[in-house]
């Protein structure tokens, strides 16, 4: 103001000047009523006009000017300086926040300690916990095709594949980028809503029916959680929604307990989950997403995407050590695997071979240092050195790996020719017809889709979401300050104006 105003005269007409009327035509005899204006002149110079109405003085603008270099140069230094020297977190996942205890969760907590210390001191760390699944269902595919649109027409995907689960077995699906195991995850576990399956997929013998979802858990290879729940919190969450709802919550929630146990997180179970750059670690992210599977009680089978991706070593090997814990609990695992080492293959029992184009390369037992998968590849003319990992070696041999293939037969024709693919036909079929006969033909799922009614979802879902506002008080703050702060000093720069010329003027 003080640099424009200076600069133009401002000259009175009309009512601005008093005495006004049509007798009064000398300007000697009249004043101009705007500030800074001076008697006997219809001219008001600017800088006058806002030295007395608004006491800005033009002499005071480089003043002025400096001042507000200064504050720009001021502001400037204090945010390189501090932005260097305040740490308003400590990085990484190196700060785990607890939820503040109370006598329930101090009760539960002393209880598993109780019972890990327990454990730790009769030397049974391998039994993990006492979780005993019961469910004895068996998952066969037989000639399993899957073909998506494309513009140039249908493409393959999985080709002809024949395998099967059983319970209180870890079961391996390995191959090359691209070759299907992810996409051959998704079409058991009925995860595809495009393209054609063919095939048989069935359990026990019978065709899966709506609630074969509800008997199965999928982890994910991403682990997405509500990042201000705790561990304990997540489990329940994932127990009070997708286990039936007449089991008591009691009883959903000792089951909590015990896979807490089973995830050796007894320490951690007040933690709360936080974000990749604050929080739980990798390794103890991937723990929890398993874990929101296993609450849920899955009946039939447990599949985990890529349960050792993204970790270090010892990380994936007590990944695997806790998936094969659980498969000695009695459940049912298929997981998709990245080059192991072979410490790591070894934990497994069986395995699911793919190559580029979908095709089964080999399917049956792994064996005591893989010394039965070793036997296949050599009765084939593939050898390998005594020293070198059979996960990784296997990989080279149908050129999966960094090596040239071996030989110069597709591997997937040798196991579509020989006597393992029979062998494992005929023990689907032995397996169709004794569980058939267990179970009447009758699959135990239920036939509702959700295990929970809606407005038990809602219940839950909100509550959880107000939790999470609460737990959130950045969030919160700027909702506040956005609807009522900013709402309230933008509405009283208008409190008591009116129609005066004054009012106009602050308009």
């Amino acid at each position: 103001m003080s640099n424009e105003f200076s600069r133009i005269n401002l000259n009175c007409t009309g009512a601005s000047l008093i005495p006004n009327g049509p007798t009064y035509g000398n300007v000697a005899n009249q004043v101009c009523t705007l500030p800074g204006s001076s008697p006997g002149t219809d001219v008001v110079p600017g800088s006058s006009y806002i030295t007395s109405g608004f006491s800005y003085n033009p002499g005071d603008l480089w003043r002025n000017f400096g001042i507000i270099v200064v504050l720009i140069i001021g502001f400037l230094v204090a945010n390189v300086v501090l932005g260097e020297k305040l740490m308003f977190s400590a990085g990484g996942n190196v700060a785990k926040t607890y939820l503040k205890p109370n006598a329930e969760r101090k009760k539960l907590n002393e209880e598993l300690i109780q019972r890990r210390d327990k454990r730790r001191a009769s030397k049974q760390d391998a039994e993990g916990s006492k979780l005993n699944i019961a469910s004895k269902a068996i998952l066969t595919w037989e000639g399993l095709n899957y073909d998506v649109p494309t513009p140039s027409g249908e493409l393959r995907l999985l080709n002809s594949i024949y395998g099967y689960v059983i319970p209180g077995q870890l079961t391996a699906l390995m191959g090359a980028s691209g070759a299907g195991k992810t996409t051959l995850l998704d079409v058991l576990a009925a995860r595809k809503t495009i393209g054609v399956i063919t095939g048989n997929i069935l359990i026990d013998g019978t065709k899966p029916g709506t609630a074969f979802q509800r008997g199965t858990s999928y982890a994910e290879q991403l682990d997405v959680h509500e990042p201000t729940q705790t561990v304990r919190e997540a489990l329940r969450f994932s127990a009070d929604l997708r286990q039936p709802l007449d089991v008591p919550q009691s009883e959903k929630y000792a089951y909590v307990e015990e896979i807490l146990s089973l995830l050796e997180m007894e320490d951690l179970a007040d933690a709360i989950i936080g974000s990749a750059e604050a929080g739980l670690a990798v390794e103890q992210r991937k723990r929890v997403t398993i874990g929101v599977e296993l609450a849920a009680k899955p009946e039939l089978l447990l599949f985990l995407d890529e349960p050792t991706s993204g970790l270090d070593s010892q990380s994936a090997f007590n990944i695997v050590r806790f998936l094969k814990k659980l498969a000695a609990a009695g459940q049912a695992i298929l997981c998709t695997i990245h080059q192991p080492n072979a410490a790591l293959f070894q934990s497994f029992d069986r395995l699911l071979l793919l190559q580029r184009g979908g095709r089964c390369v080999y399917f049956g037992d792994i064996g005591e240092n893989s010394s039965v998968l070793l036997d296949y590849f050599h009765r084939h003319g593939a050898d390998f050195p005594a020293d070198a990992n059979p996960a990784e070696a296997m990989l080279d041999a149908i050129g999966a790996g960094q090596a040239p293939r071996v030989g110069n037969r597709d591997w997937a024709d040798i196991f579509a020719e020989s006597p393992e693919l029979v062998n494992v036909k005929d023990q689907i079929t032995q397996m169709k017809t004794v569980r058939f006969k267990e179970v009447g033909g009758h699959v135990k799922t239920e036939a509702k889709e959700f295990a929970t009614p809606l407005m038990h979802q809602l219940k839950v879902v909100q509550k959880r979401t107000n939790i999470a506002f609460w737990r959130s008080p950045n969030y919160g703050f700027t909702r506040l300050f956005n609807h009522v702060a900013i709402a309230l000093l933008t509405g009283l720069c208008y409190l008591q104006l009116n129609d005066s010329r004054s009012s106009l003027q602050y308009r």
